[in-house]
């Protein structure tokens, strides 16, 4: 049995990864609401991990709930000491390709 997940992110990173890579001139503050996007992300995927987590025991959702977990931390740290629109476009395409990587592990997870 496969767990249905109350959030899905699939669509809006596909969006936001298409802006990323197509529109070069992209302001500070439009690459900051981009990233508080994301963030919010990371925190709602912990979050219902976190959640599920001590009703379905199962390795993979801990295992996922750590890689969340300490790429939600590291993410803001790594975002704030960029300094370049270029570097911090090339952060936030990265971080979009691991939430994608979250969201196909959550759609492939079995819990009993």
């Amino acid at each position: 049995m496969s767990y249905s997940f109350k959030y899905g992110f699939r669509e809006n990173l596909l969006i936001q990864q298409k802006v990323l890579k197509s529109e070069k001139d992209l302001q500070e503050h439009e690459l900051e609401n981009i990233f508080y996007e994301l963030e919010k992300f990371f925190n709602l995927n912990f979050l219902e991990l976190e959640e599920i987590k001590d009703e379905y025991y199962v390795g993979d959702v801990m295992e996922l709930l750590s890689k969340v977990k300490s790429q939600k931390i590291y993410f803001s740290l790594e975002y704030t000491r960029y300094q370049t629109l270029e570097e911090k476009r090339k952060c936030l395409l990265d971080n979009i390709k691991i939430l994608l990587d979250v969201e196909d592990t959550k759609d492939n997870l079995i819990i009993e």
